[in-house]
């Protein structure tokens, strides 16, 4: 645990660090996680979800020194396509 003093350290602690491929966002309100998931780095974000979800059919490459080649989708379009992927999890 890392204390913090507000939401803006939050992500900036979350984007400082090599690592970038998943992330979570635990809020009380998914329409408030989400805009604090669009404010960070990851490729794969969770809003009031956990990582058990992922499609791991779906191609993702390296970000910063996460991951390890993806699934080689033809070398992930030649690692020229960077996207983001947020879930949203109205109901538990």
């Amino acid at each position: 645990m890392i204390p913090i003093s507000d939401v803006d350290e939050a992500v900036e602690l979350a984007n400082d660090t090599a690592f970038g491929l998943l992330g979570s966002v635990h809020a009380d309100n998914v329409v408030v996680g989400k805009r604090i998931a669009e404010r960070m780095g990851a490729k794969i974000l969770h809003v009031k979800d956990q990582p058990i979800t992922d499609e791991a059919h779906v191609p993702f490459s390296d970000t910063r020194t996460s991951g390890g080649d993806g699934f080689d989708i033809e070398k992930f379009l030649t690692e020229v396509i960077e996207t983001a992927w947020i879930l949203l999890q109205y109901d538990f």
